[in-house]
């Protein structure tokens, strides 16, 4: 009986020494609160400030970053699609050959079939202007055989001299190999001579009434047709010597042919 006593005694002793403990642990937590509620207000605000501050930067070099990114994300997307744009002209325009083993190959262009391209372009646009100001003469011709008011018909050929000045210069000063200076002067001769003689002689006849002078006209429109069937030829064969140019228009086209399908509004079945 003895013995179950002490150990009951020995018991609560120990159990109030936990308690002291834990007690006194509880309160060293709670004296360190009024020494965190005793700090200055102007520092706590001002440590508030700059936390606010440091959000604030944050937040905006972020965006900043983004911003970046998706600019560099649309150049490189441009990019992209013009080197893919660029391919794809590249895949259309690359002629192909059959090698001697029978495979299908790009053709390799030269730099000088690349020069005589560049030529060729140049004197082809020449001789469109050329032609341009023959279907502008067929018009007024075609009007002209329509009874239409002469007079008013022969200050528009006489108009029409302004474009042969014109057309006369820009194909003086091209420079070019000697290979190409025979049509230069084909081309040359055709505008400055045929045309504008006939511009001339037609519209004298019509203003001055002159019998001589339509006769010449006449002539000279004989001659003009004449001259550039044989520029139009020509400018046909110079393209077949040229790689890859498609000279098939230069045949199609023709004096009657333009009155026939423009003029007229009749094409041929």
């Amino acid at each position: 009986m003895k013995k179950a006593e002490h150990k009951l005694k020995y018991v609560r002793r120990s159990s109030g020494k936990k308690r002291w403990r834990r007690k006194r642990k509880l309160g060293d937590r709670l004296g360190r609160v009024p020494e965190e509620e005793r700090k200055d207000p102007e520092k706590l605000e001002a440590e508030l400030e700059a936390e606010e501050s440091e959000r604030q930067r944050k937040q905006i070099h972020t965006e900043r970053v983004r911003k970046i990114a998706g600019r560099f994300f649309q150049v490189v997307l441009a990019v992209l699609c013009v080197y893919t744009v660029f391919l794809i002209y590249g895949l259309m325009s690359t002629e192909y050959v059959y090698d001697e083993n029978g495979n299908v190959v790009p053709k390799i262009v030269t730099v000088e079939e690349i020069e005589n391209r560049d030529v060729y372009a140049l004197l082809y646009r020449h001789y469109l202007q050329a032609r341009g100001l023959y279907e502008d003469i067929l018009r007024l011709d075609y009007r002209l055989s329509m009874d239409e008011e002469s007079k008013l018909i022969a200050t528009e050929y006489e108009e029409l001299l302004d474009t042969v000045s014109s057309q006369t210069v820009a194909i003086d000063g091209l420079a070019l190999d000697t290979k190409y200076g025979q049509f230069k002067t084909m081309l040359l001769e055709w505008v400055k001579t045929d045309a504008a003689v006939y511009l001339q002689n037609i519209s004298a006849a019509i203003l001055q009434n002159d019998s001589q002078k339509e006769e010449e006209a006449l002539a000279c429109r004989g001659q003009m047709y004449t001259d550039f069937l044989i520029l139009s030829e020509n400018m046909a064969v110079l393209g077949e010597n040229v790689p890859g140019i498609d000279v098939s228009s230069l045949y199609e086209w023709s004096p009657e042919n333009f009155i026939s399908e423009v003029l007229e509004g009749v094409q041929d079945e």
